[in-house]
């Protein structure tokens, strides 16, 4: 038995074969450093790591749910920003941008529907306990697109995006 590992030793150990190897070699060498690279460029220009590594890590250090950051930037430049406003055109506008923001944190949300009033009614009351509020704000939302003479007090326009802002905050997306 030692004398045929012997021999398939010296066989392969042999310089006559390894000189007939060494292109063969080089060759697997660079194929495994090409592959290398490309795995590292998907990995880099994917969003695989950030959504399964990097949002988790975020999310765990900060104490606040990934992308909370932004969420809330967006809600100051589209809705405070408006609601703030003294003209009731601009409280109106800030209804319909909370409106189309909880519209699209419902629909990130997998909550099926065509229209926004089908996702509104497939959101149960342990999700947002506060749906039904939401559920009265968005006929105000209605009324608003379906009346453009629709009157509404800044006090009400006011409560009406303190409900979407009360539902985005326990949906901790605000």
């Amino acid at each position: 038995m030692t004398e045929i590992l012997e021999l398939i030793s010296s066989w392969i150990n042999n310089p006559g074969l390894q000189h007939i190897l060494w292109p063969l070699k080089t060759l697997f060498i660079l194929a495994t450093l090409g592959l290398l690279g490309v795995i590292v460029f998907t990995l880099k220009n994917s969003s695989y790591l950030q959504v399964n590594y990097l949002q988790e890590a975020s999310e765990y250090s900060g104490y606040h749910p990934y992308g909370l950051g932004p969420r809330q930037k967006e809600w100051k430049k589209r809705v405070k920003a408006h609601i703030e406003g003294k003209d009731p055109t601009e409280h109106k506008l800030a209804i319909l941008e909370a409106d189309k923001i909880f519209d699209e944190v419902i629909q990130r949300m997998n909550y099926g529907g065509g229209t926004r009033e089908e996702r509104l009614a497939k959101v149960p009351d342990v999700a947002i306990p506060t749906i039904d509020d939401v559920r009265n704000a968005h006929r105000i939302h209605n009324n608003i697109v379906q009346d453009p003479t629709y009157l509404i007090t800044e006090i009400e326009a006011k409560r009406v995006v303190a409900i979407y802002e009360q539902a985005l905050k326990g949906l901790d997306v605000l």
